[in-house]
């Protein structure tokens, strides 16, 4: 495949040339890069202050919960704590599903309760229509901007006549390609790398260069997928281009597919999978997992269980009666609950969490047909802002739920008196031995896992936008 470097140069400088002078792609330009900077800014400052409100709320709860008056045990576990979830640092680039999986979660006994609270419930019927990101701009703005720009490439000069004039001369099809490739990309270069530096300029200033140097990975990796996102809409542009008769008829092409690929796919995909694979409601799957746990802790079995239990622990000291245990057999008996119950509880959620993978599945399945797809995925996992980041943050949370409870228990167990247990109280000094949550996001190698299938998607969609863009150019109209 003969490809010459000074005729590649010289196309892309043409093709520069004709950017410079379409007063619509600069306006067009001047639009998405006014649209990526201001949600740049618009989204670290609405991070900033959530981060702050978090902090806040978290403090205030701790503070609850530390200062609370004398009083049993297992009523404090009862009386329960707040966690919430952290904000992603890159959240401000991609929200991902933030705003519809809620931000706090309460610990109590015998009971996960799902994370509630998410700003979707206090937000207006416009957040439907979603929001204004960075990466929404990126997956949605761009395209189009990179349709208006190779569109006409091959498509006008069939129009003017020039292209004939163009092959006459011996520049070869291949080389033609990358030419106009080659131009267009470095047009959005120029229009989208000061608007990224901007990007990473505000996250060093605001979070500082540790965050940025810890984040480097995950950044690069986002850049080379927005990067081939990119570029499968210039091959793709061309491809048409090269097919189409005329440079409307192309651009009606692209734009019909830019509309599927972006507003229908997953449109279509959400609800196919929403109605395939439905969840169970929050609150009928706290009553679903306590009717179970009434039935096997506190029911007939349960009597049964605690029976077996007494007798193993008096066995094990070696004593007749439950009054000469040298323990509370009645915080060992909670404790056994609880442990019985996070069985159930682990059932139910995987059930639930299996469903949500189901659904998952059934939208990549489109994304063989949409790349906005897979570009939307891809980018949600390395933000850390899509649902497996939301999973692991609810069970980390339902994992330190268990611990809280079990320091209350095991007080119970080592302090508390089997003739008179409903005297027993816990001061300051038990809820201050309650461990600090600490939560720390999955490692790049988890959310690679994860996100293995997008990226093989928007893979394939590379390698076809190129193969179609080559054979496009060769064996297109470009010979009529």
């Amino acid at each position: 495949m003969p490809i010459e470097l000074g005729a590649i140069v010289r196309i892309a400088r043409k093709e520069l040339r004709e950017i410079a002078r379409s007063g619509q792609l600069r306006w067009a330009a001047v639009i998405v890069s006014v649209l990526f900077a201001t949600s740049l800014l618009l989204g670290w400052r609405g991070q900033q202050r959530i981060r702050a409100e978090r902090d806040a709320a978290e403090q205030v709860a701790r503070a609850q919960w530390d200062r609370q008056p004398p009083k049993n045990p297992h009523t404090a576990a009862h009386y329960g704590m707040y966690l919430f979830k952290p904000r992603p640092i890159l959240s401000y680039f991609d929200e991902g599903i933030t705003r519809w999986a809620g931000v706090s979660v309460y610990l109590v006994a015998h009971i996960q309760k799902t994370v509630a609270n998410a700003a979707a419930e206090d937000a207006t019927t416009a957040l439907r229509f979603g929001t204004l990101s960075p990466a929404s701009v990126l997956q949605l703005f761009v395209p189009l901007l990179v349709i208006l720009l190779a569109s006409p490439m091959f498509a006008v000069e069939r129009e003017r006549g020039t292209l004939k004039q163009l092959l006459s001369l011996g520049i070869h099809p291949t080389t033609l390609l990358v030419g106009k490739a080659t131009g267009a990309a470095v047009a959005l270069l120029a229009l989208l790398l000061p608007a990224l530096a901007v990007g990473i300029a505000i996250m060093w200033i605001g979070a500082g260069t540790a965050a940025v140097v810890g984040h480097a990975p995950r950044l690069l990796l986002m850049a080379a997928t927005y990067a081939a996102y990119a570029t499968i809409w210039l091959l793709l542009s061309l491809a048409i281009s090269a097919w189409a008769k005329t440079g409307r008829a192309a651009l009606v092409s692209l734009m019909g597919f830019w509309l599927f690929s972006s507003i229908v796919a997953p449109r279509v995909g959400a609800d196919v999978a929403k109605h395939a694979f439905r969840p169970p409601v929050a609150v009928d799957l706290e009553a679903q997992i306590l009717n179970e746990i009434g039935s096997r802790v506190y029911g007939q079995r349960g009597a049964q269980r605690v029976a077996v239990m007494e007798a193993q622990v008096l066995a094990q000291y070696g004593v007749e009666r439950v009054e000469d245990l040298p323990i509370s057999l009645i915080g060992a008996q909670l404790q056994a609950g609880e442990d019985t119950a996070a069985v159930i509880i682990d059932e139910h959620y995987d059930r639930l969490w299996a469903t949500f993978e189901r659904q998952h599945a059934t939208v990549r399945v489109l994304a063989l047909a949409a790349p906005f797809i897979a570009i939307r995925s891809l980018s949600q996992g390395l933000a850390g802002t899509d649902v497996a980041h939301h999973r692991h943050f609810a069970q980390a949370a339902e994992q330190y739920r268990r611990r809280f409870v079990r320091v209350l228990n095991d007080d119970i167990t080592r302090n508390a008196s089997n003739t008179d247990y409903a005297r027993y109280r816990g001061d300051v000094d038990l809820w201050r031995r309650a461990p600090t949550f600490s939560y720390a996001p999955p490692p790049l190698r988890e959310v690679l896992r994860n996100t293995a299938v997008d990226a093989m998607t928007l893979g394939g969609w590379l390698v076809a936008s190129l193969l179609a863009a080559v054979l496009a150019v060769r064996r297109g109209s470009l010979a009529d």
